[in-house]
């Protein structure tokens, strides 16, 4: 019972932190949803009152341990709170059907990019996504470049107004930055155990060219031209 007590609440847990990034974002949630748990103050969580509630009813205590035991035998054995968070969102990105073809979207779009142009291609219609809002450079290639417009692009800017009406001091090409970088952290992170370097601890050291190029790197190398498939 109490095993099953477990994956009820971390159902639950999953479930509040999804509806409240789909709203407002993964850095504005994780960065909320971390500074309420460390000060036990869930009204830091304004934006969703459904996933506050939720986190409120789990309590503080339980989630951190949630979170930190299930970073148990990580490779980075120096971890913060906030790693142990990005570790536990990004193992939900793997498990979790929605949030997979999400990242998927941007993988993919990557992926026929560099098997058809190389990877300096990519790279280039990552920053150019960055500065000019325009996926046009990445390969239309099995509709890849579409997937990442449907499935993510056209999020962007509903997420950047829902965090401008609660008061966050974002830009809407700051917002699409930040939520690209957390994709790709996530990317490399779900690598840790195969190359400890790609881990969020490292990686969250990086700046927006270091990390584009890591993360062209690693997808090009594990699912790209030299690689298995795009299913692991």
């Amino acid at each position: 019972q109490p095993q099953q007590n477990d994956l009820e609440l971390n159902a639950k847990l999953q479930s509040a932190i999804i509806s409240q990034a789909n709203k407002y974002g993964w850095s504005y949630t994780l960065s909320s949803f971390t500074s309420a748990i460390e000060k036990e103050n869930f009204g830091i969580i304004t934006g969703d009152n459904g996933a506050r509630n939720i986190l409120a009813s789990i309590g503080s205590n339980k989630i951190r341990n949630m979170i930190l035991n299930s970073s148990l035998g990580d490779v980075n054995n120096n971890l913060t709170f906030k790693d142990a968070v990005m570790n536990y969102v990004t193992d939900m990105f793997s498990s979790n059907v929605y949030l997979k073809n999400n990242l998927d979207s941007i993988n993919k779009a990557c992926i026929e990019t560099t098997n058809k142009y190389g990877p300096n291609q990519t790279l280039s219609a990552i920053r150019k996504y960055i500065n000019d809002d325009d996926c046009i450079s990445f390969t239309n290639n099995n509709g890849a470049r579409d997937n990442m417009i449907e499935n993510y692009t056209s999020k962007i800017f509903n997420i950047y107004q829902n965090v401008s009406k609660i008061g966050a001091k974002v830009s809407y090409e700051e917002m699409r930055t930040i939520e690209l970088e957390f994709y790709m952290q996530v990317k490399l992170n779900s690598m840790r155990f195969e190359n400890p370097n790609l881990s969020y601890a490292n990686s969250k050291r990086m700046d927006f060219n270091q990390l584009s190029a890591n993360y062209v790197n690693c997808v090009s190398n594990n699912y790209g031209q030299y690689g298995e498939n795009f299913s692991k």
